[in-house]
Order: structure tokens, then C-alpha cells, then sequence
């Protein structure tokens, strides 16, 4: 894909929203705001071809981590109704998952309730996974209770089921990290092909 020149007016936005980034990495809400502003503008393309290309090479940053600062930039605009704001990304990360509309009210309440006034990204996830609740481990549940129940499963297998399981959820708990999350999943993929593969065959 061939660069596209920038107009003097679109050049010199560019070039603030990068001061901007330079001078206020620690600042994730002006971070965030110029790298939403360089994207949806799409201000990269005199020089890079996709936005993710100009993260990496221009700021050693990937993709996934800018658009959790964009998140958290958007979330502070969304909760800032003259309460006390999120101070870190990691505080503004977990309301990125509520609607809009929600993150304030759910913002208000992590403050109201944080342990001895100290709201920590801890805390406010608590929060947000009381309000959204936890379907993954919803999901985990009902798996045990459908191996537990099951008849055609021999008890050597039905044992070492759950201890997978529970390494799953040891897995999630640790927010996989030392245990990789797409290789898991990649795994269980290859094997219930192999699985279904030999069905056809019977």
C-alpha cells in the first residue's frame, strides 16, 4: 500500500498528538486521547501503512497495549461527572468491558466502596465482574456438574477431567501468567479434531 501525503493542517495535528505522546507516556489519558485522535484520522499513513505498524516502529508499543490506552482514555470521558477520576490505566481498564452508560455509576460505586478509600484496578475489576458476572466461569461450572452427572464416563477419566478443569481455572486465576492462554486453546482445537475426526471414521 502506497503512503499518502498529509495535509499541512492534518501534518501539524500530527505532530501535537505526538508531542503529546512523547512528553506524557506516564499520562495515560492524553496518551490514549492522541493515539484515538492519530487512528480514527487515520494521521500514520505518510508514513506507515496501518496503525499498527506505526505503534510498534514508532512507538515500541503493540497494538494491543495502545488500544487499552485508547479504552482508558475514552473510559475517563465517560466518568467524569465531578467525581474522583481513575488515576492509572490499570484503574480505568476493567469499566472499558461495561457499556458507556455504565462505567460511571460503576466507577462511583468502586470509589465508595474501596477498602479504607484506597480504589485499586484489584477493586474495580471486582466490581465490574459483579455487574456483568462471570460467564466464562459460569461455563466451567456447569461443565463439572454435566461430568459429574455423566454415566458414560469411566471415574479414571472423570478425575483427571476435573484436575484439567481446575488447572484451567488455576490458569485464569493467575490471569495466565505463566500458562498461555492460545496455546490452551489451540490444544483442545487440535484434539476435538482429532476427536470429531475419528467419529467419521466409526
Amino acid at each position: 500500500m502506497g503512503k499518502e501525503v498529509l495535509s499541512l493542517k492534518e501534518q501539524q495535528e500530527f505532530t501535537r498528538h505526538e508531542i503529546i505522546i512523547k512528553a506524557g507516556m506516564l499520562n495515560f489519558f492524553e496518551v490514549g486521547f492522541a493515539l484515538c485522535q492519530i487512528k480514527e484520522k487515520r494521521l500514520y499513513r505518510e508514513t506507515h501503512d496501518t496503525f499498527e505498524d506505526y505503534c510498534r516502529e514508532r512507538w515500541d508499543i503493540s497494538r494491543d497495549y495502545a488500544y487499552k490506552q485508547i479504552a482508558a482514555a475514552s473510559v475517563i470521558q465517560n466518568v467524569d461527572q465531578g467525581i474522583q477520576k481513575p488515576e492509572t490505566e490499570r484503574q480505568a481498564r476493567p469499566l472499558a468491558k461495561l457499556p458507556a452508560e455504565e462505567q460511571a455509576p460503576a466507577w462511583q460505586k468502586a470509589v465508595e466502596t474501596a477498602p479504607e478509600g484506597k480504589v485499586t484496578a484489584r477493586h474495580v475489576g471486582k466490581i465490574v465482574r459483579e455487574i456483568i458476572g462471570d460467564p466464562v466461569g459460569d461455563g466451567i461450572k456447569k461443565t463439572l456438574k454435566r461430568v459429574n452427572k455423566e454415566n458414560l464416563i469411566e471415574d479414571s477419566f472423570r478425575e483427571i477431567f476435573r484436575r484439567f478443569i481446575g488447572a484451567i481455572q488455576n490458569a485464569r486465576e493467575a490471569k495466565w501468567k505463566t500458562t498461555s492462554r492460545e496455546a490452551v486453546i489451540k490444544l483442545l482445537e487440535s484434539l476435538l479434531a482429532i476427536l470429531e475426526g475419528e467419529s467419521s471414521n466409526v
